[in-house]
């Protein structure tokens, strides 16, 4: 399970400065115990992915935080049984 506790400022700084959206992720997604990619290729399947390589640095951040409040929700919804708070959020994300 995530342990979204875990996420610090240094963390989020170095995907964002990884211009390989996949390498970024999978490090952090590895730092903070994240175990499959769904939530983050819910997140970055609909063009952020393509943008990723050439967005600034303030983009980059937006996206990641973005991401991250998913992982928040989907590890609550993974406690409290309740998909739905992730599948509304990425739907109202699009």
């Amino acid at each position: 399970m995530a342990s979204i506790s875990d996420i610090t400022e240094d963390l989020i700084n170095t995907a964002v400065g990884n211009d390989d959206l996949n390498e970024a992720l999978f490090d952090f997604q590895k730092a903070i115990g994240v175990d499959s990619g769904d939530v983050a290729a819910r997140v970055f399947a609909f063009g952020w992915d393509d943008e990723w390589p050439d967005a600034t640095a303030v983009r980059r951040r937006e996206m990641m935080d973005h991401y991250i409040e998913l992982e928040r929700l989907h590890a609550r919804s993974d406690e409290d049984g309740g998909e739905d708070l992730v599948a509304e959020a990425i739907t109202c994300s699009m």
